[in-house]
Order: structure tokens, then C-alpha cells, then sequence
């Protein structure tokens, strides 16, 4: 895709999708670009690879490209097997919820903040060669989370480990919240969307029988 992108015409722009999990080791929280060398698992390396590939084109080639950070995007349409619709189809069936490791903090941001900053990058040059974060203000443990939802949607709940998911203790990804002050500096853009709002939607696409039409 570089390469057609790089000898194509009439590009002015291109974004390369990331993951916060390219700094999942990092020793300094909220998360910036500076420390992105850390990685928990072949997973995250994987994307720090990628995400040196397009870079080594933007300066070989100069080809108009910014590396972008999601954070935990989450909303209608979410991928069942997440955390968050994990949550929700386990309470939508009882009180009771097996999760894994509960201390881990996520940075769930809602899809419509990430459209948003999407449409922005199209009307702005100044991220051309930035890789730019964008995530919520708000990082919740997996614990809270649960119980987070579990309020929402106006459920008794009783949380258990299960210990088959939980991850190798060296490749979990412990603390993740995002340092967005690049993304607000050159394009303005700052989270809308508070946590229980876009819970309550997802809840109610979820519940309303969302993953009916969709592909197991």
C-alpha cells in the first residue's frame, strides 16, 4: 500500500491506523510518541514495525503520511470478542462475570471522537509526518469497567477470575492512557464523548440485537 501510495498521483494525505500498544511497556504514563520503543508482545511489536516502515517513507519518499494512535475505540459495531461487548453479553445472560486480569487500566474512546479526528487530519497538513495520538481523558481499571456497565445497565453483579484468560504476566499491557496535547496543539481535536454516554449507546446496540446481522 506504500508503495502504490508513494507513485500514485493526487495523494495529498494518507493515515496509517497504530495502537496505543506500541508504547505497552512505557515506564512514563499518559503515553507520547517519544517513548514508543517498549512493546509487551509480539502483537505490539508488530504494529512498532509497521509503524517504522511508514515513517521510513515519509522520510525516503516524503509521501504525506501520519501514524495514528488509537486508543480503545469502542461504540456500535464494537468487535464482540472485546472487553467491553464481553461485559455486556455476559450481563445480558445473568449477574455473573468471568473476566481476566481486573487491575489493568484502559483509554476507551469513543468512535465518533475518532471519526472526528479523522476528518480533521483530512483539512490539516500540520500532522503530515507526526504520529499523533488520539485517545479518551479518562483510563478506568477492567474492574471499574465492569462495574461501570454493570450500573448502566442496572444489573447485580458478581465478578470471578477466570484464570484461562488471563494473559502471560510479562505480555499483559498494565497502564494505557493517552497524551493527546499533539492532536489538540495542530488540529484542535479533543475528546467529546464522556465514558457513560458511549457505554449507554454501545449497551443499547448490543442489546437491541446489534451482532444479529454481523458475522459470528
Amino acid at each position: 500500500m506504500l508503495k502504490l501510495a508513494d507513485h500514485s498521483t493526487g495523494i495529498r494525505a494518507a493515515a496509517a491506523s497504530s495502537s496505543a500498544a506500541c508504547m505497552s511497556l512505557s515506564p512514563v504514563v499518559p503515553l507520547t510518541k517519544a517513548i514508543s520503543r517498549w512493546t509487551a508482545n509480539a502483537s505490539a511489536a508488530s504494529k512498532l514495525a509497521a509503524d517504522n516502515v511508514v515513517e521510513s517513507f515519509h522520510l525516503s519518499y516524503e509521501l504525506p503520511v501520519t501514524i495514528v494512535r488509537i486508543f480503545n475505540v469502542y461504540g456500535p459495531r464494537i468487535g464482540r470478542f472485546l472487553i467491553i461487548p464481553t461485559i455486556i453479553l455476559q450481563l445480558l445472560k445473568g449477574s455473573e462475570l468471568k473476566l481476566g486480569s481486573l487491575t489493568p487500566t484502559r483509554n476507551f474512546t469513543y468512535v465518533d471522537d475518532i471519526v472526528d479526528a479523522y476528518l480533521l487530519m483530512a483539512e490539516h497538513d500540520s500532522v503530515v509526518g507526526e504520529v499523533v495520538n488520539f485517545g479518551s481523558k479518562r483510563a478506568v481499571t477492567i474492574a471499574e469497567l465492569a462495574l461501570l456497565i454493570a450500573k448502566l445497565m442496572q444489573r447485580e453483579v458478581v465478578i470471578s477470575q477466570d484464570d484461562k484468560a488471563i494473559r502471560p504476566a510479562k505480555s499483559e499491557i498494565e497502564r494505557v492512557l493517552a497524551d493527546v496535547t499533539k492532536a489538540n496543539q495542530l488540529l484542535g481535536w479533543r475528546p467529546a464523548v464522556e465514558l457513560e454516554d458511549g457505554l449507554k449507546k454501545t449497551i443499547d446496540w448490543i442489546a437491541a440485537g446489534g451482532y444479529d446481522d454481523l458475522p459470528a
